[in-house]
């Protein structure tokens, strides 16, 4: 698979890092992150993005889903060695206000089936087919497959463990990277990821960092 070169995320160049080391890939996170166009300082934000994907990247292990990861050590997550795979896929359970307008429904209605958006570099920008991603050799149409395969179980497993906690899980992303002779899932399962909506908190609607701060702080008490 070649590698392609892209302008990443701007909020995940503040968040997180991979290095690879020897035999394993690190993944650390920082305690900044940009809102609403402005980078901020979120007090323990690194702490908290690392405890809760790691939960949830050795929750989705559990269900036999490949995720690379192996352990927490130093504030950082260790997973196998992999070659980072450079776009997600946002998966949709709801109809986000693109979707909605595109195809006449209510925003946040629910979807019959979850739909697989491929988003390049930045999270919500460069949305992509997936014939441009065999055309342009990023990858084959048999790992994207295997990616879609995966996304649906990642869905299916996340969807039943927020359902039974009285949350509904909207959408998230999901990042991979390649082994030698196979595709694992990385990540992001983080609040930059997540869109969950209970009560009556809904993501799509926060404008100030402290109501950020507050899903957060939300997220950590569901895997506690």
């Amino acid at each position: 698979m070649s590698v392609l070169q892209f302008n990443k995320n701007k909020n995940q160049d503040e968040i997180d890092q991979k290095i690879t080391v020897n035999d394993s890939v690190e993944l650390s996170f920082k305690n900044d992150i940009h809102f609403n166009g402005r980078k901020s300082k979120v007090k323990n934000i690194a702490e908290n993005f690392r405890i809760i994907n790691s939960f949830f990247l050795d929750y989705l292990k559990s269900y036999n889903i490949q995720t690379g990861f192996l352990r927490t050590e130093d504030e950082k997550i260790i997973f196998q060695k992999h070659s980072f795979i450079p776009f997600k896929i946002k998966v949709l359970n709801i109809a986000d206000k693109r979707t909605a307008e595109i195809f006449g429904k209510n925003f946040g209605e629910t979807l019959l089936h979850p739909v697989y958006e491929f988003r390049l570099g930045n999270n919500e920008g460069n949305l992509i087919s997936e014939t441009c991603l065999t055309a342009f050799d990023v990858c084959s149409v048999e790992e994207i497959k295997a990616m879609k395969r995966a996304c649906s179980k990642v869905n299916a497993v996340l969807k039943s463990f927020f359902e039974r906690r009285n949350t509904t899980l909207a959408e998230f992303f999901c990042s991979f990277g390649k082994t030698e002779d196979k595709i694992i899932v990385t990540g992001n399962f983080t609040p930059a990821s997540f869109k969950l909506i209970y009560n009556d908190v809904n993501p799509y609607d926060f404008t100030t960092i402290n109501q950020f701060k507050k899903y957060i702080d939300n997220i950590s008490g569901l895997i506690k």
